[in-house]
C-alpha cells in the first residue's frame, strides 16, 4: 500500500493510493484472532478465577466461554490470553502459598471450631511442617481408630514437601482420611510431633 499525504491547514490528504500492493484483509471469522482485537476482560478474568477454583482445565474454560459468549469469535480472547493471564496470577501469588494456606486453615477454623490445624516455622520463618484434621475425619477416629495407617509420599510435589495422610478402615473395609500433614523432611520429631487426636 502507498499513500502519499499532503498536508493543506489540519487536514490531510490522500493523493495517491494503490491498492493492488496491499496485503488481504483478515476475513470477519479471524479478526478475533488478531492481537489488537483479543482482550482478557475483567469479566473474563473473574470467570476464569472461578473455574480454577472448580478445577476445570483451562481448554473446558474457553469452551464454556465459548458457549457463554456465543461462539469463539464473540469470547474476545484466545486460550492462550487465559493461560497467561493464570501464569501472570501464579506470579503474582508466588511465595505465599504457605501463607495463603495458614489463612485458609484459620478462616476454616473461625467457621467450624471442630477443625484443628498446628503449623511450625523455621528460625528463617520458612514453613517446615503443619498437619490439619476437620470435624468430621476426627468422628470417623472415635469410631475407627484402632488402626491407623502412616504413609508419606516422596517429595512429589513443586515445593519438596513430604504430603502424609493419616488414614484408617471403616466398617465397609473403606480407607478413610483421618488427618493430613506437609513435612518438610521425614525426620521422626517432625512425623510424630502431633497427634490425630
Amino acid at each position: 500500500m502507498t499513500i502519499v499525504k499532503q498536508q493543506r491547514g489540519s487536514k490531510w490528504i490522500v493523493s495517491i493510493f494503490v491498492e493492488n500492493h496491499n496485503h488481504c484483509l483478515t476475513t470477519p471469522s479471524k479478526v478475533h484472532l488478531l492481537r489488537s482485537h483479543r482482550n482478557v476482560s475483567a469479566a473474563k478474568k473473574i470467570l476464569a478465577e472461578f473455574f480454577s477454583q472448580a478445577n476445570i482445565p483451562t481448554c473446558q474454560k474457553m469452551r464454556l466461554m465459548e458457549i457463554d459468549y456465543g461462539g469463539p469469535e464473540n469470547v474476545g480472547c484466545t486460550e492462550r490470553d487465559i493461560r497467561n493471564y493464570e501464569q501472570s496470577l501464579k506470579e503474582l501469588h508466588k511465595g505465599h502459598d504457605a501463607e495463603t494456606l495458614i489463612l485458609s486453615f484459620k478462616s476454616e477454623k473461625a467457621k467450624n471450631s471442630g477443625f484443628f490445624f498446628d503449623n511450625e516455622v523455621d528460625v528463617n520463618n520458612k514453613f517446615i511442617r503443619c498437619f490439619w484434621s476437620d470435624v468430621v475425619s476426627r468422628r470417623y477416629l472415635d469410631f475407627f481408630g484402632d488402626v491407623v495407617v502412616f504413609d508419606t509420599t516422596y517429595n512429589t510435589n513443586k515445593y519438596g514437601m513430604i504430603f502424609a495422610p493419616f488414614t484408617g478402615v471403616n466398617n465397609h473395609g473403606q480407607s478413610i482420611i483421618l488427618g493430613c500433614g506437609f513435612f518438610s523432611d521425614e525426620k521422626t520429631n517432625h512425623l510424630c510431633g502431633y497427634s490425630v487426636n
